[in-house]
């Protein structure tokens, strides 16, 4: 893999006799938001830029925890306001708008399908050209999985199936997000392969093959796959939590605060999902990551500190609206950010016919009971 570019954001004239060094102490001050803007002008000789138009003057950042891996290049963010806010990532090369939180495990993974991919396209003409390892996907082979599995691979064959519903090619799932976080996809790839269903081979050559009437049924299983009503409770409280580590884990990178999920996250987000809904948790999350920052911002303590108190004030929050009884506003799902994955559309939309009502309302039996029967 060659070595990321930096490209350097384009100058406006006003600031072009700056150094970067002095370009990236303007764009420190002004997200700091001690000093007046005033202030900032004159103690960087800017006094030709009025204090309305200093944000369009000031250039993107350089974000080098996120890449663009079709040019290998480090993501540019603008600064949105002066509370250290800024735009999603987007490539300076091609303008494509990157992945909207970052991880790194889903960086390295990303750039090495992108090699991978090309690659394949160097040695062959055409993806059906290439080199393909076959693999039968059988009703007998499907129904040895547990719920949790079938969903997963239900969820690959109604995203990424061809035309004539007879094949899955990997190299298509992987491209897309097919779990809420990286961590539970990764998981659920090792399970299926030690069950037998994808075999030691690089997974980009595999190429599924499945009879027309099985792939059918998988896009409208008729039996919620065989699932219990116990293994769809289990299976949606995973879910649950899975997507509020997503929306967690965007929101504290998105304001530059270190994140890591541990078991205290794990433990306060499950206990949350007794009493709310996943939007309803988003809120919260909104809500602490916010105050954080305004927290950050007066000067009161340091960014690390901010931002570990997030996951506790968001315990406690939660606490207190439960006590007084207040009922907590549910957000909506996101069309930019912590986009909705391939396998939640399959469970909530497909398997139970619920759609939002998977986002808005707390997993419950009581909810499974009332779904009318296929």
């Amino acid at each position: 893999m060659s070595e990321i570019k930096i490209i350097l954001p384009e100058l406006h004239p006003q600031m072009a006799h700056l150094s970067w060094d002095e370009i990236e102490q303007v764009q420190q001050a002004y997200m700091a938001n001690e000093l007046k803007v005033g202030q900032i002008l004159k103690q960087f000789n800017l006094l030709d830029i009025t204090p309305s138009a200093i944000k369009s003057r000031i250039p993107a950042l350089i974000d080098k925890d996120i890449a663009c891996p079709i040019c290998n290049a480090y993501a540019h963010r603008k600064i949105e306001d002066r509370y250290g806010c800024l735009s999603l990532p987007f490539c300076p090369t091609c303008g494509e708008q990157l992945m909207n939180y970052f991880s790194p495990e889903e960086r390295m993974r990303t750039l090495k399908w992108e090699k991978e991919r090309q690659t394949l396209q160097q040695t062959t003409f055409s993806k059906e050209g290439r080199a393909k390892v076959v693999v039968k996907l059988t009703e007998e082979i499907f129904n040895a999985l547990t719920f949790e599995q079938k969903v997963f691979v239900g969820c690959w064959v109604k995203s990424s199936a061809n035309e004539e519903l007879t094949t899955v090619d990997m190299l298509d799932v992987i491209c897309k997000k097919i779990c809420p976080t990286n961590s539970w996809y990764e998981a659920l790839l090792v399970e299926v392969t030690q069950a037998g269903l994808i075999p030691n081979e690089w997974i980009v050559k595999i190429l599924f093959e499945l009879e027309t009437n099985f792939a059918q049924y998988l896009f409208n299983p008729k039996d919620r796959l065989g699932g219990t009503e116990e293994e769809i409770l289990e299976f949606w409280n995973k879910m649950a939590y899975y997507e509020c580590i997503d929306y967690y884990t965007y929101r504290m990178n998105d304001v530059r605060f270190s994140v890591k999920v541990g078991e205290k996250t794990e433990v306060v987000f499950k206990k949350l999902l007794q009493d709310y809904s996943t939007s309803q948790i988003w809120s919260l999350i909104f809500k602490e990551v916010q105050n954080s920052c305004e927290f950050f911002t007066r000067g009161e303590v340091n960014r690390i500190h901010a931002g570990n108190t997030v996951i506790g004030n968001i315990e406690r929050r939660a606490d207190r609206y439960r006590l007084s009884g207040y009922t907590i506003y549910p957000y909506n799902r996101s069309l930019k950010y912590a986009v909705q994955s391939e396998m939640s559309h399959y469970f909530f939309d497909t398997l139970l016919g619920i759609g939002d009502a998977g986002f808005k309302q707390r997993p419950s039996l009581e909810l499974l009971t009332t779904l009318k029967p296929y």
